[in-house]
C-alpha cells in the first residue's frame, strides 16, 4: 500500500491523469502527464523533494537574513511534505505546477497556447521562460519580509 498519494499516482499505469478535477486539474493534468512521459519513479520524486529542500534552503539563507525571514517559516515553507502535498492534489495553481517543474530540475521551459476562435481561425502563442534565471527568487515568490507591526498610540 503506497504510504503517499503521489506514490499512488507515480505507480498507477496512467498516473491518475483522470483523477484531476476543475480548472486547476488542467495544470494538474499537464503536470502528471509530465511524470508519466519521464517515466517518474516514487523513489527518484523523493530524492529530487529531498535535494530541491536542501537547495532552497541554502538559496534563501543569505536572503533570509537581509530580509527579516525567520527561519521558522523557511523550514515550514521548504517542509518536504508540503511541497508533496501540493502536487498531489487533483487542482493545481500555476505556482504549484512552477515548483514542480522545478523540482524535477526543468531549466527552460516554453509554454504554447493553440487557439481556436468563434470564426474557425487558429492562432498559436508561445512564450519562454528560463528558470534558471530565476532560481534564487523562484522560491521567494510566497516568503514576503515579515513586517514589523507599529503600536498605535
Amino acid at each position: 500500500m503506497a504510504k503517499h498519494e503521489i506514490d499512488k499516482i507515480l505507480t498507477d499505469r496512467e498516473y491518475l491523469i483522470s483523477h484531476t478535477r476543475g480548472i486547476g486539474g488542467i495544470l494538474a493534468r499537464l503536470y502528471r502527464t509530465i511524470l508519466r512521459d519521464l517515466n517518474m519513479r516514487p523513489s527518484l520524486f523523493q530524492t529530487l523533494l529531498y535535494t530541491a529542500n536542501i537547495q532552497a534552503k541554502e538559496a534563501l539563507s543569505s536572503s533570509m537574513r537581509n530580509n527579516n525571514i525567520s527561519s521558522t517559516r523557511i523550514a515550514k515553507y521548504f517542509t518536504p511534505g508540503n511541497l508533496r502535498r501540493e502536487l498531489e492534489q487533483p487542482e493545481m495553481t500555476f505556482k504549484v505546477f512552477m515548483k514542480g517543474l522545478r523540482l524535477l530540475q526543468v531549466k527552460k521551459v516554453k509554454f504554447s497556447v493553440q487557439l481556436t476562435l468563434s470564426n474557425g481561425k487558429e492562432t498559436v502563442h508561445a512564450t519562454e521562460v528560463d528558470l534558471g534565471e530565476i532560481q534564487n527568487d523562484f522560491f521567494a515568490l510566497d516568503l514576503a519580509p515579515e513586517k514589523e507591526v507599529e503600536n498605535a498610540t
